[in-house]
């Protein structure tokens, strides 16, 4: 569970300042805290890891997500010819409510050469499952997390290694009046070398709270941010409940 406000515990106060005031911009702890579930309409995948992966061929994109980002979990609308659910590092493929198909643990499937396979509709389920599910809980998770290192702009932290994630440590940077914009970290179940600037734009407020509605990621070589885009999704209306 996120819940609300963390401890923040071990960080510098100026860290601690800048996460705030970033949860803030996005519509504050208390309202986030508040927040049941958030639903989004798929409009649009792209990019060379999806098309790598098998998008459109061994898995499509559900309709909807809906993430209930306290809990870590999420289920895909129209997905492999029912539905998908992600519950916190387990994913099931549903139709009529009944299982067809699941895996616990379905990381634990990624290991050495594993990572190199196409994906099939479990496989695509998890990677877009653990990470909607951290996105639309940030930049709030952040006070749950290990602080490594910031400056005026951004944090660097380590999540637990129980948390879903694409990698335990990544660096998170925001705009001056607070909104998040860039996200960076390693994709590890793709591979170590998958090292990736994750830029979000298009900001829309629902009940409070500020969402993006497009999200690019493009190749990190080293400190240098290359144009070649890795994933590109595109998002409609978003709704929420409990807010």
């Amino acid at each position: 569970m996120i819940g609300g406000r963390g401890p923040f515990a071990g960080w510098p106060a100026a860290a601690v300042a800048l996460v705030d005031r970033a949860a803030e911009r996005h519509g504050g702890w208390a309202r986030f805290a508040a927040l049941s579930s958030v639903t989004l309409e798929f409009a649009e995948l792209g990019g060379a890891l999806p098309r790598m992966k098998g998008y459109g061929r061994t898995f499509g994109k559900p309709t909807r997500i809906t993430v209930w980002p306290h809990e870590c979990r999420v289920r895909f609308g129209d997905y492999a010819g029912g539905d998908g659910v992600f519950d916190r590092g387990d994913v099931r493929l549903e139709r009529d409510g009944v299982a067809v198909a699941e895996s616990r643990d379905h990381r634990a499937t990624f290991a050495g050469a594993q990572r190199r396979r196409r994906w099939q509709p479990l496989d695509a389920l998890y990677f877009f499952g653990y990470a909607t599910a951290n996105y639309l809980a940030q930049p709030f998770l952040l006070s749950h997390a290990r602080h490594l290192a910031s400056d005026a702009s951004s944090v660097l932290v380590e999540f637990s290694p129980d948390w879903p994630a694409h990698c335990r440590v990544q660096r998170f940077w925001f705009r001056d009046d607070g909104l998040q914009y860039r996200h960076d970290y390693t994709a590890d179940i793709v591979s170590r070398w998958a090292r990736g600037a994750h830029f979000v734009e298009d900001y829309v407020e629902v009940d409070g709270l500020w969402f993006p509605r497009v999200r690019r990621v493009v190749a990190l070589l080293g400190r240098w941010v290359t144009p070649f885009v890795v994933l590109h999704a595109r998002f409609g209306a978003i709704t929420t409940s409990g807010s």
